[in-house]
């Protein structure tokens, strides 16, 4: 699947993720689009990208029972806000609040910058190798 595009919605109540695109182990998918979604209260997460070069803008992941958004590689996270997930707020600047797991958990040769994560129970920025990260917020 490649340039699939959500916008202006809810996903909600889903008995799995909200949106889940797994395709890109084959190296096949890529530059989709989620933008002014609201994600809220499926069973697992409530977004998770496993493409590349995709982006995501001026959504909310809220309630949902793993983290709000999980995104593998490549993928470009905007003005989104996470709170009260039951894990991660955002894998992967955003604002991260509430949630049990950590606020932002980067992976690998990620760069996390003008991020704010406040009251996350595991800890509100987790550490990585290989990344940088500057002019975050950590309250």
């Amino acid at each position: 699947m490649v340039n699939i595009l959500i916008i202006l919605g809810t996903i909600r109540s889903f008995n799995y993720q909200g949106i889940f695109e797994q395709s890109a182990s084959q190296g096949t998918s890529g530059g989709h689009k989620l933008m002014n979604l609201a994600v809220q209260g499926n069973f697992a997460a409530g977004v998770r990208l496993n493409s590349r070069n995709s982006m995501v803008k001026d959504c909310i992941f809220s309630g949902n029972g793993k983290s709000g958004i999980v995104c593998q590689s490549t993928t470009t996270i905007t003005n989104c806000v996470s709170y009260d997930n039951d894990d991660y707020g955002i894998w992967a600047g955003n604002t991260c609040y509430r949630n049990t797991g950590y606020g932002i958990d980067p992976g690998a040769n990620s760069l996390v910058i003008d991020n704010t994560a406040i009251s996350n129970t595991a800890g509100n920025i987790d550490t990585c190798l290989l990344c940088n990260s500057d002019r975050n917020e950590d309250s």
